[in-house]
């Protein structure tokens, strides 16, 4: 599983400081550490040394913490993570965690801290299903069997000169995106942190009846179970409908189109 959780770019003064809000709340075992500059290579915890003062310069954008040894291959192999990293083109501090193991990381624990940083917004689903309501290129559809029936291809400005028309993705209610100071996702889990409220009403979220679960789970963040996150099929009617009703009841289509009116440069997807 994936855990994503959007914070509004300042909120974390440093990277040392994501990091002091992230580690009390990893509970299995990290034996890694990546970062732009201090650890660039990936550095053993044991060997790491006073990590709070390397990752507290300016210069460090990112970091991330790894439950295995790093491959020579990939960067990120398949394994309990958790990363973050500064986005100044969205405006956003995101922090992501890998999940193969609910052990791994104490998600309650985390979403009631991160509620005193006001976090935006935060969900929970599994990437490998969520990514065809995302996907755009007709060529992965192709190399994993997937259909594409159903689904508009259009001329993307920035990509048909290279690979063909793309997939539309601008009206899949499953679509995972990046906006102004935000992830969004009508994502089986989701918590709509304190500085969602500058965006979402929250009678509306917590108004939507078809939801599996509402609770108020820290100050000021509301948790909806919108279905269930280890559904065989992400893309079964039912949940691409309900996904459709939550997005309308809250109002998400209206405020991902505002959102992305703040942003600095026309976003097409």
């Amino acid at each position: 599983m994936r855990f994503e959780i959007s914070f509004t770019i300042g909120t974390f003064q440093t990277a040392a400081d994501a990091y002091q809000l992230v580690k009390p709340h990893v509970k299995g075992p990290v034996k890694v550490i990546k970062s732009a500059f201090a650890f660039h290579e990936g550095k053993s915890l044991v060997q790491a040394g006073d990590i709070l003062k390397s990752l507290s310069s300016d210069k460090e954008d990112w970091f991330s913490l790894h439950a295995g040894e790093l491959s020579e291959i990939t960067e990120y192999p398949d394994m309990n993570s958790v990363a973050y990293w500064r986005d100044e083109t969205y405006a956003t501090e995101i922090i992501r965690v890998i999940l193969l193991d609910d052990d791994f990381f104490n998600l309650e624990g985390f979403i009631f801290a991160a509620s005193q940083r006001k976090f935006n917004f935060a969900m929970l689903f599994d990437s490998s299903k969520a990514c065809w309501q995302r996907e755009q290129f007709v060529s992965n559809f192709e190399l994993f069997g997937k259909s594409l029936e159903g689904r508009k291809l259009i001329a993307h400005p920035y990509w048909t000169d290279k690979v063909g028309l793309t997939v539309d993705i601008s009206s899949n209610p499953g679509r995972h995106i990046q906006t102004y100071n935000m992830l969004l996702m009508a994502a089986p889990d989701m918590w709509f942190g304190p500085g969602a409220w500058g965006y979402f009403e929250e009678r509306d979220v917590m108004s939507f009846a078809g939801a599996i679960n509402t609770l108020v789970v820290a100050p000021g963040t509301i948790y909806i179970k919108l279905f269930d996150r280890f559904a065989e099929d992400y893309e079964a009617p039912s949940i691409l409908e309900m996904q459709t009703k939550f997005r309308a009841h809250t109002k998400m289509d209206a405020i991902e189109e505002k959102l992305n009116g703040e942003l600095s440069f026309p976003i097409v997807y």
